[in-house]
């Protein structure tokens, strides 16, 4: 039995599409006034500090889950045998950050690079003076790789042949996990169907309309079962509850993606399968641990969507999220949270 046929779009496409995820749940429940620069006014917003663990987690994905086409389509290879590294990347990325911000639309600075580039000097932090840091720039790989950056091309994005290659070894040893493997490399088979990065947008969780991009669903058409998994990459394979499951919230993903497959099952003559919670496929940023598979229960999806207390500390549901969120579209109140407003500001200290 073979799925209906998914319409997919670029991973630009995609992005660009005017619908709440998992992300952007996620983003405001953490910082609202992140949210409403990104989300709602379409303002550039910063990087977050770890960044190049992210960027490796999406050429894991992109080398595990897709073909070289896809990757062609994502990244560009980059002529520099390695990246910048410390302060010299802080000054790179300051450099590209205040580039980006006097650029016209003609791709032409409205400032001149010294102008750019001594402002970048004060912003990544360096205790050196501008004129050694400006001479290690020009002659390292800094200059290389800022150029390579402002002239990306489509959206891709920049990967060194190192980043490549040990993303690869990663990928790999996902794939030859006694654990893991069936998850990415079958079975196929004429009842089984493996299913990556599956695109699925205007889906309802209270009546907020969402999207998703699943990483992997394996749907047993004998059975009448689909598995949902995501990959993550992750600096701890053993600690990924603390680290990364509570810290970045991910089971704000894992209650969104499984109510997406629902959503994809009922409108694709699948309405009686069985959606299993989702699980995690997690990978060690530094190849050290073997990858683990980490399944949620019930109750953690039931937690994820009610919220939940964990040594101390209250995690938000997505009911609860998803409420605020309604609630600030539909008046255009972003500055203060609907329980203050509603109590006109007054609140009890603790």
């Amino acid at each position: 039995m073979l799925v209906t046929e998914q319409i997919q779009r670029t991973e630009r496409e995609y992005r660009g599409l005017d619908m709440d995820s998992s992300s952007t749940l996620k983003d405001f429940a953490d910082d609202r006034k992140k949210y409403v620069k990104k989300y709602v006014y379409g303002e550039p917003v910063k990087p977050e500090k770890d960044d190049s663990a992210v960027k490796l987690g999406r050429i894991v994905e992109t080398l595990l889950l897709e073909d070289e086409a896809v990757f062609d389509r994502k990244f560009q290879m980059s002529t520099c045998s390695k990246l910048p590294t410390g302060k010299m990347m802080d000054f790179c990325e300051a450099l590209l950050e205040q580039s980006m911000l006097y650029r016209n639309e003609q791709g032409e600075l409205t400032r001149t690079f010294g102008e750019i580039s001594r402002e970048a000097h004060s912003l990544s932090g360096y205790d050196i003076g501008y004129d050694i840091v400006i001479k290690r720039f020009n002659d390292g790989v800094g200059v290389l790789y800022y150029r390579e950056k402002l002239s990306e091309v489509g959206g891709k994005t920049i990967v060194t042949t190192e980043e490549r290659s040990f993303a690869q070894a990663i990928a790999n040893r996902v794939k030859r996990s006694p654990y893991i493997s069936q998850f990415v490399n079958g079975p196929r088979s004429s009842h089984v169907d493996i299913i990556n990065q599956l695109q699925i947008q205007g889906f309802e969780i209270d009546g907020l309309q969402l999207k998703g991009m699943l990483d992997n669903v394996v749907l047993n058409h004998q059975q009448k079962k689909a598995v949902i998994s995501d990959l993550k990459c992750t600096w701890n394979v053993p600690l990924f509850y603390t680290e990364y499951y509570l810290y970045r919230k991910a089971y704000i993903q894992a209650y969104v993606y499984n109510k997406a497959l629902r959503y994809y099952l009922d409108t694709h003559n699948m309405a009686d399968y069985t959606i299993e919670p989702t699980g995690f496929i997690v990978c060690d940023s530094q190849n050290f641990f073997e990858p683990l598979y980490y399944q949620l229960s019930q109750q953690d999806m039931d937690d994820a969507y009610n919220g939940f207390t964990e040594r101390g500390k209250y995690y938000p549901g997505v009911k609860e999220i998803i409420e605020e969120l309604k609630w600030c579209k539909a008046n255009n109140i972003w500055n203060i949270k609907k329980v203050h407003y509603e109590n006109r500001g007054i609140t009890s200290l603790k």
